[in-house]
């Protein structure tokens, strides 16, 4: 249980919580079910760093987090969190792991450098808000590692997790990452797969969040051949924020863009 867990029940408390005094409410709601989510996945991923690299059983904390990590292990494994020996970072294009100067340059003029600001700051106040329960939970690691999977995680959730568009959570705005499912790559130009919600008609089962992600080929795969799913006609900028990568355009000669209307 989440009793003597001080993150789980710090993101408990955090998914209770109503979002008060916010200018959209909705985006704020959004905004809260991504960071518990993100919240959950460093917790496991540190957890389960701690349960594979010779920790002593008195430093790694017999309860909920330790089970699931151990179930989803290879899950976890295959979603790398914490820089590796040589001190590379996980994401280096993802802008959380950017410099002010560097998200200056590089999105100056676009509006992904409005939501860059944006997301940093309230990652920020996140991140404060989860210092004390994460540094009791996981001290032995040390500040900089709980930072760095902190971050790592939240980029995983921003470029990974889905929303849950058929009801079955929150009347369709809940949050979920889908092992291997939320591991295909974008291409806006010849994507091979798709994918849809099938939840049987039963409340009950609707309720409980249970239901399952179909994907099915849009034409014929060869053997090793990547699976690849469009993402949705976006502009760069906006999947360069979420995703950390701005797509390639081989045979269309335009992008997709957002322009405002002032009145």
């Amino acid at each position: 249980g989440e009793d003597d867990d001080a993150v789980l029940s710090m993101l408990s408390d955090m998914w209770k919580n109503e979002v008060k005094h916010a200018k959209d409410k909705e985006v704020s709601e959004d905004g809260k079910r991504l960071a518990v989510l993100a919240g959950c996945l460093a917790h496991l991923q540190l957890t389960r760093f701690k349960d594979k690299t010779a920790w002593t059983s008195n430093e790694v904390n017999e309860g909920h987090a330790l089970r699931e990590s151990r179930r989803l292990g290879p899950f976890l494994d295959a979603m790398p969190l914490l820089p590796t020996p040589d001190g590379t970072n996980p994401m280096p294009t993802h802008y959380l792991y950017w410099s002010d100067d560097e998200i200056q340059m590089l999105l100056a003029g676009t509006f992904g450098l409005t939501r860059a600001r944006e997301n940093r700051a309230g990652i920020g106040l996140v991140l404060r808000q989860w210092s004390p329960s994460f540094l009791k939970e996981h001290s032995t690691l040390g500040q900089t590692a709980i930072l760095n999977s902190v971050f790592s995680s939240f980029a995983s959730v921003m470029s990974r997790s889905f929303g849950d568009d058929v009801g079955r959570d929150l009347d369709g705005k809940g949050r979920m990452l889908v092992p291997v499912v939320d591991m295909l790559n974008h291409d806006t130009e010849d994507p091979n797969v798709h994918w849809t919600w099938h939840v049987k008609d039963d409340e009950d089962e609707i309720s409980q969040g249970k239901g399952d992600i179909l994907v099915t080929a849009l034409r014929d795969i060869k053997a090793g051949e990547e699976l690849l799913k469009c993402y949705g006609w976006r502009p760069s900028w906006d999947i360069a924020s979420s995703y950390g990568f701005v797509p390639a355009l081989n045979n269309e000669r335009w992008d997709c863009a957002v322009i405002p209307l002032f009145p």
